[in-house]
This record gives C-alpha cells, structure tokens and sequence, in this order.
C-alpha cells in the first residue's frame, strides 16, 4: 500500500506541479484535451487521499467502509457474510502497524518518496532516450518528459479496460509530428 501510495503521490505532485508551474506549456501542447488530464489528476487526487486516510487514519478508514458495507448489505447488492467482516478487521490491523511504523521511522517515508521520485523521471525519460535514438531533434527534453508525465497522469486512474487504447490515442494527440523532425 505505501508504494502504490507513493507511486501515486509522485505522479500527483507532479501533475499539480505541470498545472501550477506549466500553464503555458498545458496550452502549447494539450488544449484539446485538458478535460482528459484534469479528469485525470482529479482522480489521481481522490484515490492518493483515500489510500492515505485508510493508511494513516484507519480508525477513519474503517468507519467509513464499514458504514459503506452497511449500506451495500440493505440495498442487497452484497450479500451479509461474517467472514468479510473478519477479513477486514484483520487487514484494518495490519494497515495500523503499518501506520504505527511509519509514524516511528519518517526517515523511510521520505526515502521511499525521493526513489520513487526518481523512478518515475526515469520512466518518463525513456521516452526521450527513443527520440534521441531515432536522431531526432528539436525539442527540448524536458518538454518530452512532461508530456509524457501527462499522458500518466491522465490515463492512470481512468476506469478503462487495459488502458493501452486511451495511452496510445493520448501519446499520438500529445506527441504531435512536429516532435518527430
């Protein structure tokens, strides 16, 4: 949970960071389909904060589902099984020791966040090591790097089954041939 947590949050601060810092580059290069991104980067937002409540405010966390359980049971769009309750009250504990562990080593938080930082860029830069080996030049590298931090941010969370379609289609709108001279 704390790596998708991370891998999600660095994608988060980045994509808040492009809309803060990048209006003009989001102009120059996604007018089009800035609805896809802000959809999202919202999405991204919503599920980076669900999974930090259920992480570190589990008390919370566990209200707040069991009261959804609760709800899904009298609209019998789930059936009332005893043993789900017991499975979640043992995953709630270990979502507590997780929260009690970090809370004691903050120093393995920030680590965790910093790589994956790092990991991420890398990722992102894969893309420009490519169009540097098809000899192309042009355009500058951190303008590569960010449409391709875009093009996560917006299909990451998109409820689409694969998501290759929507990735492909977004790569070939945001990577424009006017990249590739």
């Amino acid at each position: 949970m704390i790596v998708t947590i991370t891998y999600k949050l660095v994608l988060v601060v980045i994509g808040v960071g492009i809309l803060l810092f990048g209006q003009g580059f989001l102009h120059y290069y996604l007018e089009e389909i800035l609805p896809v991104y802000y959809l999202g980067l919202l999405l991204n937002v919503f599920c980076v904060s669900f999974m930090t409540v259920l992480v570190f405010h589990p008390v919370l966390a566990e209200k707040i589902i069991v009261a959804g359980m609760d709800i899904l049971e009298r609209l019998h769009l789930m059936k009332k099984k005893p043993s789900r309750r017991e499975k979640f009250a043992t995953s709630m504990n270990v979502y507590r020791e997780t929260a009690a562990y970090l809370k004691e080593h903050k120093k393995v938080l920030a680590s965790v966040i910093f790589i994956t930082f790092i990991q991420r860029l890398a990722l992102f830069a894969v893309t420009w090591t490519v169009y540097l080996a098809f000899r192309m030049e042009g355009t500058p590298m951190w303008d590569v790097v960010l449409l391709q931090a875009v093009i996560s941010v917006s299909v990451d969370m998109l409820p689409l089954p694969g998501g290759m379609g929507i990735s492909e289609s977004l790569f070939l709108k945001y990577f424009p041939s006017y990249l590739y001279r």
